[in-house]
């Protein structure tokens, strides 16, 4: 193995491993291998030039309780997350037929799947494809190693009969660290065979049922979401996430008496809460009701001014209330914030279509796009880039 490692990548390797022993961890995990790329000179660096190591550092160690029992030799294990992240390295080595994997491989890596760097990347304005492209000098899509859904089928009752009470439980262990990883690498349906074979085992557990209710919703299919998170929330009706996201479910698929219900009961309980109050803007956004809503994002953006979404939703309603350059001027704020909000990129588009500027709209659909927009909300953008096209 050791021949099939570059030494740039050798290198911070090592770096992570002592930076997990300094800081008695117990385990290298992908993000102490993230920052040893930024203490490194390595052919990574010139990718990583926009992050902070001593914000990344500070990070990990508020991340990860200090573990006093940890090693501090050669045997300072690899998590699960940073083991297939180098192995999945190998595979980005094999696109350009690369002997050895370098640290350019282990950052794709990282930003193949959905992680805290991966985010911060995406905020930055920065995707696999940015980087990939630069580094292999075409097109390379992200895309997920080799996780082959567990090969189980749905257990009857007939069937957990003769299961143990120990094997049960490291089935359920297993099936949910396979349910999570196809999440975070959106393969969402076989998320989603996963968890309703897990379901099966285990039929009211929790875990599965979160795991399965973000799948669907990942996928945009709303009306497969919102029984699985009518469950959970008659299960944990303390639970102020999964309301939330049963508000979200239903503004989607337009039942808004049912969303505005369940945020304004989020708020009574929470009324200085940042998200319910961007939540009950957008609720009312998604209802053309545009003055009702600034007043909310207003309240969010004072108690929380670096969250993107309100900035944009803000300028949304100011363009829809007739002051567009307002509107422009506050979407801008929110892409400050985060350069990948493809949202924001959507209705900045709208705004400069409403101006009758077609080239900067169609410049920033195409942001939108490139930022996921479809993945993430839908064919809007599509079918306002079809209609240009067809106007000519």
């Amino acid at each position: 193995m050791d021949e099939l490692i570059a030494d740039d990548l050798r290198e911070t390797i090592s770096i992570s491993r002592e930076l997990s022993i300094a800081w008695r961890h117990g385990f290298i995990n992908y993000d102490h291998l993230f920052v040893a790329i930024l203490k490194t000179s390595c052919m990574a660096s010139v990718y990583t030039s926009g992050c902070n190591r001593e914000i990344w550092e500070t990070k990990i160690k508020k991340n990860y309780p200090v573990d006093d029992s940890s090693v501090t030799d050669e045997t300072l294990p690899l998590t699960v997350h940073a083991e297939r992240v180098i192995t999945h390295a190998f595979q980005l080595a094999e696109i350009s037929d690369e002997k050895k994997i370098n640290s350019v491989h282990l950052l794709l890596s990282i930003l193949s799947y959905e992680n805290e760097v991966s985010t911060t990347f995406s905020k930055m304005g920065i995707l696999f494809e940015d980087i990939s492209g630069k580094y292999y000098k075409k097109i390379v899509k992200a895309f997920a190693p080799d996780i082959a859904p567990i090969l189980e089928k749905h257990y009857t009752r007939f069937g957990l009969f003769f299961l143990s009470t120990a094997s049960k439980a490291k089935k359920i262990a297993y099936l949910i660290e396979n349910a999570f990883d196809l999440l975070m690498y959106g393969q969402y349906n076989d998320c989603i065979s996963i968890c309703r074979i897990g379901l099966s085992i285990a039929p009211a557990n929790e875990i599965f049922m979160e795991i399965l209710t973000n799948s669907y919703i990942r996928k945009r299919d709303f009306s497969a979401a919102l029984p699985v998170i009518a469950d959970l929330i008659a299960a944990h009706p303390g639970n102020l996430n999964y309301r939330q996201n049963a508000a979200y479910i239903n503004d989607e698929l337009g039942n808004y008496d049912e969303a505005t219900a369940i945020i304004d009961n989020l708020l009574e309980e929470q009324p200085g809460n940042a998200d319910f109050l961007n939540n009950k803007g957008f609720n009312l956004l998604k209802q053309e009701q545009y003055a009702a809503a600034v007043p909310f994002f207003k309240k969010t953006i004072e108690i929380d001014p670096e969250l993107a979404y309100p900035w944009n939703n803000l300028g949304y309603a100011k363009h829809r209330l007739g002051d567009s350059a307002e509107g422009l001027s506050l979407i801008d704020k929110s892409l400050e914030l985060d350069k990948g909000n493809s949202y924001a990129y959507k209705n900045k588009g709208i705004v400069f279509l409403d101006q009758g500027n077609k080239a900067a709209a169609i410049k920033n659909f195409t942001l939108a796009l490139k930022f996921h927009y479809t993945e993430k909300y839908g064919d809007e953008v599509l079918q306002l880039l079809d209609k240009l096209k067809t106007e000519g």
